[in-house]
């Protein structure tokens, strides 16, 4: 555990590297794809199925299939949604609906729609994400690594601590409150604490503000190649963005005409495909 940049990731892919048959578990599919291709670039070839998010790890351990995102917004589609007024018809809300169904623990007030998503996806051999943690019956066949977490859920704290009684485990944990329960569970079951208080690098913080969007993406790209004129990789560099709209397609038509490599992490509504147009 430790503070941001103080080498938690590093510590952590040295002792996945250290045994062909440690597996690393990270919270995201976009993690997992990056710590593949930053191995392979180094020369450091790997399977695939070494490296996976928590929700493919699980697969061969549960009965249950994972629920998509476009299976989720269907049901609800089909729930009765009601109770939330005129809100309830916006497609931002239902997408949050569908993103805090994913959440652990569920919240309270979505107790009703769950248990009827719940009873839906049970017929098709699916389940949300806590169903199919504590049907879980996992087997670690080497070290386990988890690395990009904010914190643990305590169904996926039990998954862990099973884990932990079969292969040595490593997980990397920030420093923030967020994480303390967590922290404070695996240091109970007998994990044993290594801390990284020293930051490897110092981040430099700068902010400027743009009288349209327009000038402020081109600001963004202006900025990216002066990194990349003094050394720093394309690849090295990242924009984040709270939602896509309206800063993704203006981004990416400037990025487009400043010659800058760039991939979007956004998925296109089926609906706007020329295809189905």
């Amino acid at each position: 555990s430790g503070p941001p940049a103080s080498g938690k990731s590093r510590a952590a892919l040295h002792r996945f590297l250290a045994d062909p048959a440690a597996t690393l578990i990270t919270p995201t599919a976009t993690f997992a794809e990056h710590v593949r291709n930053e191995l392979a670039r180094a020369h450091f070839p790997i399977r695939p199925n070494r490296i996976l998010t928590l929700a493919k790890f699980l697969g061969p351990f549960t009965p249950f299939q994972d629920a998509s995102e476009s299976l989720l917004h269907l049901l609800i589609a089909q729930c009765d949604l009601s109770r939330f007024g005129p809100a309830a018809e916006f497609p931002g809300f239902r997408r949050t609906l569908v993103s805090q169904l994913q959440e652990i623990p569920l919240p309270s007030h979505l107790d009703r729609i769950a248990s009827d998503i719940e009873d839906q996806l049970a017929s098709h051999n699916r389940a949300l994400r806590d169903q199919r943690l504590r049907n879980a019956q996992p087997t670690a066949f080497g070290p386990v690594i988890l690395d990009g977490f904010f914190t643990f859920s305590p169904s996926e704290l039990d998954l862990i601590e099973t884990l932990a009684a079969q292969a040595p485990v490593t997980v990397t944990l920030p420093d923030w409150s967020g994480s303390e329960a967590a922290r404070a569970r695996l240091l109970a079951a007998g994990f044993a604490e290594q801390r990284l208080d020293v930051p490897l690098r110092n981040a430099h913080r700068t902010i400027f503000a743009a009288p349209s969007l327009e000038q402020e993406v081109e600001q963004i790209a202006h900025r990216i190649l002066d990194h990349a004129a003094r050394g720093r990789e394309f690849r090295e560099m990242g924009v984040l963005l709270r939602v896509r709209e309206p800063y993704a397609p203006a981004l990416e038509a400037v990025f487009a005409r400043f010659g800058i490599p760039a991939r979007f992490h956004f998925a296109d509504a089926l609906s706007s495909h020329p295809a189905i147009q």
